[in-house]
């Protein structure tokens, strides 16, 4: 396989982010007379995981929790991924304060810049004054979540401030990896962890990892992946990475950076650009997964191949400074002819083709701007517009407030998502439609995409389900229908929210809270008002027949001998009210009466664990998944 090029920079600023643009572009190796550098073996796709693999969620602990405001945070740290010198991988999760735990929310993922690193073969780092090495601290995530690498907010104030309500998950870069490392030894890394363990450089997965753990942490239905400067390199990988695992972004928002042959051929050694580093080159494509590495899996080819098919909006400016400017520079790109182009034209030239060759219904764009820096001389030269001071744009193709402009673009593409029918169900997404759709009560897709969501991130039906009969909108239908069925009303709001809360607290169980109701001096009244006409009700409201005298009688005795409540939850657990109940769920849930088998069995369940043990229990079966593909194919 070709070598990537490092290139050593001229700039303090420009940590060998040239050199990882020129992976794969026939580099044929150091001057004559170099040195070969001691180097670790490249990883092979047969020692990595494959690019679709899961992160590892198993060894995620918090960290820390605040509020600042008007948004609560929560620090988690991974210990399955270490950072390059000292900790572990860390992200942050933001959530609005005062947003409801199970509200439906879009993720927006931020990842930032920082540059790309490496230890040489003295083990030493490179560049010297690498900071992207160690653990990130729940300070500096937050100041990314609240504006990202600017002074003024930046495009992270939009996305605070944006009615769709986000919740934002911000990922550390700690191996300066540029979120690419295939979790493989970190060539040349003379640190170990703290049980003596080589380090890893991880990425890729510790990128995933954080995601799929942001999913499970709240419904969410749409993912945003937005990366900027050395993050935008990694935007481009980790939502592939994401689709092959079955989480296709929503949106991807790359700003000001990608791997592109055309420009890094040319870009070699140009001055200004950096100095050829061959050491560099070799180490830091054993740092990326190889399936970044290869040529085949560029940007331009995903989006051209339909690999990546999330819509993506690449953003830049063609005199960069990062980038080498605007010097011209003939363009090869593949399945084209030759163009002169500037340099950061010629970057973005082969994902341009790609997105303009999917013809006026596309709904990615590349978004050339002309930003200025402010600080610097000249025009369109701001690096990472979108992450900047600057919010003006004075390229007439794209509107001149182009913040609001790209918070426009995502807004679309979240309304591509989530408001039909989903054309081509997965298993999972045929389990989640019909799982909301019973036991909510209704149609509701973005719910249905959360849960789907959940399960392609590693949640099993048991946590999901669990979490759809525990949620505050599945017990606020089952007590307004307990009002409906025993009072004939809507119960207030503040009626609805104390049940809710007896229920979610575990303080009362369904039997209990539904003995309540039957028991009431309102339910009472309105059937008579008197034991024996209340005992006569309760058969036929509870037990579907008429009562008998003797019946009546005993009963009217026990009113007397306890209270209304305890006969009232007794007729509820009865054998007759529990088996009616059991064969109630089965033809809810599986559309068939149970059988007597099912009965005896799940009756004993029911009375001890409650009427949503069974719902679970039924709703995680094959024969239900079955049932769901056949009713949502």
């Amino acid at each position: 396989m070709p070598g990537p090029v490092v290139l050593r920079p001229r700039r303090r600023w420009l940590p060998a982010l040239v050199a990882v643009l020129c992976l794969g572009v026939g580099w044929t190796g150091p001057p004559a007379g170099a040195q070969d550098a001691p180097v670790a073996p490249a990883p092979s796709a047969a020692t990595v995981p494959a690019v679709g693999a899961p992160g590892s969620t198993s060894r995620i602990e918090l960290v820390a929790a605040s509020t600042r405001d008007g948004w609560s945070y929560v620090q988690l740290r991974n210990r399955a991924y270490p950072c390059a010198i000292g900790g572990y991988s860390t992200f942050t999760i933001a959530t609005r304060v005062g947003t409801p735990a199970d509200a439906v929310r879009p993720l927006w993922v931020y990842m930032h810049g920082g540059g790309f690193g490496h230890f040489d073969a003295q083990g030493q780092k490179q560049p010297p004054d690498s900071w992207n090495m160690h653990e990130e601290d729940a300070d500096r995530q937050i100041r990314y979540l609240t504006r990202g690498h600017s002074t003024d907010g930046g495009i992270m104030a939009s996305v605070r401030a944006d009615p769709a309500g986000y919740r934002m998950l911000g990922v550390s870069m700690c191996g300066h990896d540029g979120y690419g490392g295939p979790d493989v030894a970190d060539p040349n890394n003379p640190h170990l962890t703290p049980d003596g363990r080589p380090r890893t450089v991880n990425g890729l997965y510790a990128t995933k990892a954080a995601v799929a753990f942001a999913l499970r942490f709240g419904p969410t239905d749409d993912i945003v992946v937005h990366g900027t400067s050395a993050g935008s390199f990694g935007a481009w990988h980790v939502a592939w990475a994401l689709e092959e695992q079955g989480l296709a972004p929503t949106a991807v928002v790359a700003d000001s950076g990608i791997f592109a042959d055309a420009f890094t051929g040319w870009a070699e050694g140009q001055p200004g650009c950096g100095d050829p580093d061959a050491e560099g080159t070799e180490i830091f494509r054993r740092r990326l997964h190889p399936a970044i590495v290869d040529p085949a899996n560029r940007p331009a080819r995903l989006v051209a191949d339909g690999r990546l098919s999330s819509p993506v909006l690449d953003v830049w400016t063609p005199r960069d400074p990062i980038w080498c400017g605007d010097r011209p520079v003939r363009c090869p790109v593949e399945d084209g002819p030759d163009a002169m182009l500037g340099a950061n034209a010629c970057m973005h030239e082969g994902v341009r083709r790609a997105i303009a060759a999917q013809g006026p219904g596309s709904r990615s764009r590349s978004m050339e701007l002309c930003v200025d820096d402010p600080a610097t001389p000249g025009d369109c030269d701001q690096h990472a517009p979108a992450d900047s001071n600057s919010d003006v744009n004075t390229n007439p193709a794209h509107p001149p407030r182009f913040r609001r402009a790209i918070m426009d673009w995502v807004r679309a593409r979240l309304g591509d998502d989530g408001t039909a029918p989903v054309a081509d169900r997965t298993p999972g997404h045929s389990f989640a439609t019909a799982a909301v759709t019973d036991l909510l009560g209704r149609t509701d897709l973005r719910r249905a995409e959360a849960v789907a969501l959940a399960l392609a991130a590693g949640d099993t039906k048991t946590a999901v389900l669990g979490r759809l009969t525990r949620g505050p909108e599945w017990l606020s239908a089952i007590v307004q229908d307990l009002y409906r069925s025993t009072l004939g009303r809507e119960g207030t709001a503040a009626d609805v929210a104390f049940w809710v809360r007896e229920l979610a607290s575990g303080r009362r169980t369904v039997a209990r809270v539904a003995a309540s109701f039957y028991a009431s001096a309102e339910y009472v009244g309105a059937v008579g008002g008197t034991p024996e006409a209340w005992v006569g009700d309760l058969y036929d409201a509870i037990l579907g027949r008429p009562a008998d005298a003797a019946g009546v009688a005993y009963w009217v005795d026990q009113v007397a001998r306890t209270n209304r409540p305890s006969v009232a939850h007794r007729f509820f657990q009865s054998a007759e009210s529990v088996a009616a109940r059991v064969d109630g769920l089965y033809g809810k849930l599986l559309a068939r009466p149970a059988s007597a088998s099912d009965v005896d069995y799940w009756g004993p369940r029911v009375k001890a664990e409650g009427d949503l043990a069974l719902a679970v229990s039924l709703a995680r079966s094959d024969e239900y998944q079955r049932r769901s593909e056949a009713r949502f194919p």
